[in-house]
């Protein structure tokens, strides 16, 4: 059974990519909690809260796994899409709009009516010049009240915790939230083959690596040992990296809170793109 708990986004700008290593660094994890079980099995088990041949885990146990697993995927899918949503409206905001938080709102209005319609009588005057089409046009409308709903502020929402639906958007979630899976990250090689396989009595595996001409030739256990040292390293680099940018999000969300100004509206841009494209230094 091929695990599919974790997709890669298919997007192909920095915060992907980082999102797609970091649920690569899970893939033992998703391959260990695939379910493997027919149902007969699966609900006998859960009836009995116990552990399957071949496993160390309770059903209650893989089950949080496998869906939390499951959930981080989607959790990561929604904060890129959410990043890059917020992005392109703000950009929108600043390219077409100049930065005008009114004409923005006063804009975005008469869109929405034309779009979706509205219930509203005082929306909607008959154009008596227009004879031919007798056509209702949405009314001009600049005060405040009418604005609410269409304002910069309101559009961004969607994008940002404390939207109404239910899924993962920037700052729903920090780092504590994943911190589990981040340390199954940062330690991958834990599950190497050496350390699967290098305990007395195991099983004798040649591990190999190939040379620049396309030889597979074997690797020495000093090889193995720089190799797992090395990518030790890279894992707690990504585990870091993945950290700091959560961190970023969650102060993303918290300017989008505080936004009311154009120059507030601009620094958030500016700190969304820098996440976007994991422009910054990881804490030390």
């Amino acid at each position: 059974m091929r695990p599919n708990m974790l997709p890669k986004i298919t997007a192909q700008d920095p915060l992907a990519g980082l999102f797609n290593a970091y649920m690569e660094g899970l893939s033992t994890l998703e391959i260990v909690f695939t379910p493997r079980e027919t149902m007969h099995e699966c609900r006998q088990a859960f009836a009995r809260n116990t552990v399957r041949e071949g496993s160390h885990h309770t059903m209650a146990k893989q089950a949080q796994v496998f869906y939390e697993l499951t959930v981080l995927g989607t959790s990561l899918h929604g904060i890129h899409r959410s990043v890059v949503g917020a992005i392109t409206l703000l950009q929108d905001f600043f390219t077409t709009y100049g930065g005008d938080l009114h004409r923005y709102a006063v804009a975005n209005r008469l869109a929405s009516l034309q779009e979706y319609g509205s219930d509203d009588e005082t929306d909607w005057y008959r154009d008596d010049e227009d004879d031919e089409n007798e056509e209702w046009k949405p009314v001009l409308k600049e005060d405040e009240q009418s604005l609410v709903y269409y304002t910069l502020r309101h559009e961004l929402t969607v994008f940002f915790t404390g939207h109404e639906s239910r899924g993962e958007y920037i700052g729903t979630s920090g780092p504590e939230d994943f911190a589990p899976y981040t340390r199954a990250v940062a330690t991958q090689t834990d599950t190497s083959l050496r350390k699967m396989t290098g305990y007395p009595g195991g099983p004798e595996l040649t591990v190999s690596q190939l040379t620049p001409e396309g030889e597979l030739i074997p690797m020495s256990l000093a090889d193995q040992i720089e190799d797992e040292l090395n990518e030790d390293l890279r894992n707690q680099r990504l585990a870091d990296t993945f950290n700091e940018a959560l961190v970023h999000l969650n102060t993303a969300a918290a300017l989008q809170v505080f936004a009311i100004t154009t120059e507030h509206y601009r620094e958030l841009l500016d700190h969304l793109v820098a996440i976007h494209q994991v422009a910054f230094t990881p804490a030390s």
